[in-house]
């Protein structure tokens, strides 16, 4: 499974689900959004692993990432949601901040968890290098390869100067000859990193682009309560009310899938973003920025975003029809364009594998 497989279902509500199986990480990332460390919250397994059996072949996300913390940490837990997941057609992409790098040979559960997903998602920046090389992640993505694994890279910039990420990008296309996928983004002020400083100037990933894909797929957080928002501010708590969606020990994949596709004022944030919403219902009180303005939304009478002047429900429907198309045909939408390339390296390489596997 390529990169742009899933990207280009990213503003396909309920396309996907999150599942934050664990909050604990072995590495110290001075960046890291949710401030994670060993002693980090980590809860039942079966809190996931029972949401993942409410799947059924008729009905199922197309694909489930499961993240962290570090989900390596339980190597048996993503290779059993793998397992249920693939029983009924859903997909499964982990990531990983690559601890394992750092041993003279990976664990053989890590590497058969990897094996069994469909795509690995590798972060790599400059924070993450001081606590696993990027020699080592170079060598040990090399072992994967030769295994058949699907990897892609997430890069996040520390400075609009930030070398490392130039230098991150040219070895790993020389070293891989251009068949490993990345994304270029900015390192955002949650969690530990809040305490850094000189990051990129940024309003939001979504600002040049008033529809908000961050509301499409849920997240299953730490302690298996359930967000509408993969913004880590919302996924660390307590949510906006019309952000929170449950929590997973009680809400099935039918029932949530219903919640993310149907309640209209996410359909509406789909559509014109929050900032549009905001001025629409309160036209005094429009200077939040991009993300403040969905999060004020939960002071807002809620009949009044029911309904936005002008647009029905059938409208909304229509329009976000229109934005589903735009990222179907283009898998680099929202991309940084001078790094817009790299999201189709080893496409057609990946194409011309699975045709000949088939």
């Amino acid at each position: 499974m390529h990169l742009t497989d899933m990207l280009r279902y990213r503003a396909n509500p309920a396309a996907a689900v999150y599942l934050t199986i664990t909050r604990r990480c072995p590495l110290s990332c001075a960046h890291c959004s949710t401030n994670s460390t060993m002693t980090s919250e980590e809860h039942s397994p079966e809190v996931f692993l029972n949401f993942a059996r409410s799947f059924s072949s008729a009905d199922h996300p197309h694909f489930i990432l499961v993240t962290g913390g570090e989900p390596l940490l339980l190597p048996h837990l993503v290779q059993e949601l793998t397992q249920i997941a693939h029983r009924v057609g859903t997909k499964v992409a982990v990531g990983s901040g690559m601890f394992f790098a750092n041993m003279s040979s990976p664990p053989k559960n890590i590497m058969d968890a990897i094996d069994s997903a469909d795509h690995f998602i590798v972060s790599l920046d400059t924070f993450h290098d001081r606590e696993v090389p990027r020699a080592r992640v170079v060598d040990t993505l090399k072992l994967l390869r030769d295994r058949g694994t699907s990897v892609s890279l997430q890069i996040t910039k520390s400075s609009e100067s930030d070398e490392y990420v130039n230098e991150t990008i040219d070895v790993f296309r020389r070293e891989f000859n251009d068949t490993i996928p990345m994304v270029v983004g900015n390192v955002t002020a949650v969690g530990r990193a809040s305490q850094l400083t000189d990051l990129p100037q940024q309003d939001h990933p979504m600002a040049a682009l008033e529809p908000c894909v961050l509301t499409n797929w849920p997240v299953v957080t730490f302690d298996g309560t359930i967000v509408a928002c993969t913004n880590q501010l919302v996924v660390d708590g307590p949510a906006p009310t019309h952000l929170a969606l449950g929590n997973a020990a009680e809400m099935t994949w039918p029932r949530l899938r219903d919640e993310v596709s149907q309640r209209y004022l996410l359909k509406a944030l789909r559509v014109f973003g929050p900032r549009s919403i905001r001025k629409r219902l309160t036209p005094s009180a429009c200077n939040h920025d991009y993300c403040s303005s969905c999060h004020s939304l939960a002071q807002v009478n809620s009949a009044a975003v029911e309904v936005l002047p002008g647009f029905q429900t059938g409208e909304l429907d229509a329009l976000l029809d229109l934005v589903q198309i735009q990222y179907e045909n283009d898998s680099t939408r929202n991309v940084p364009h001078e790094y817009a390339d790299l999201v189709l390296l080893g496409k057609i390489r990946h194409a011309t594998s699975q045709t000949k596997e088939v």
